[in-house]
């Protein structure tokens, strides 16, 4: 194994300091909050897919959908931030009319 923490990264850091760069509050960034901020990422999203797994399993399906996400965002209080950025799905009823139903 290699001793250069970047290796152990999945998200590459020239685009998460550039996702960090993006906010006009920052000014720089060092290589070591760069590397945190991408491993704390790749954690979390391993926590919600694995969540997200694990309701996908118990509703007996094989993949991840949108739907167990939602799920897991959800059910879970610590994770209640982003019930805005990801809600479950509504069912929407269409109302069409024709032109009969506008005669009445």
């Amino acid at each position: 194994m290699s001793n250069n923490p970047d290796t152990n990264l999945v998200l590459p850091l020239a685009r998460v300091k550039r996702i960090i760069k993006s906010d006009p509050d920052v000014k720089l960034v060092s290589a070591d909050a760069n590397f945190l901020i991408a491993k704390s990422t790749e954690l979390f999203l391993e926590y919600l897919a694995l969540e997200a797994e694990k309701q996908a399993k118990a509703n007996g399906k094989k993949s991840i959908t949108y739907d167990e996400i939602a799920g897991v965002v959800k059910t879970k209080d610590e994770l209640e931030f982003l019930s805005d950025i990801i809600p479950p799905r509504r069912k929407y009823v269409s109302k069409v009319t024709t032109d009969a139903d506008a005669d009445k």
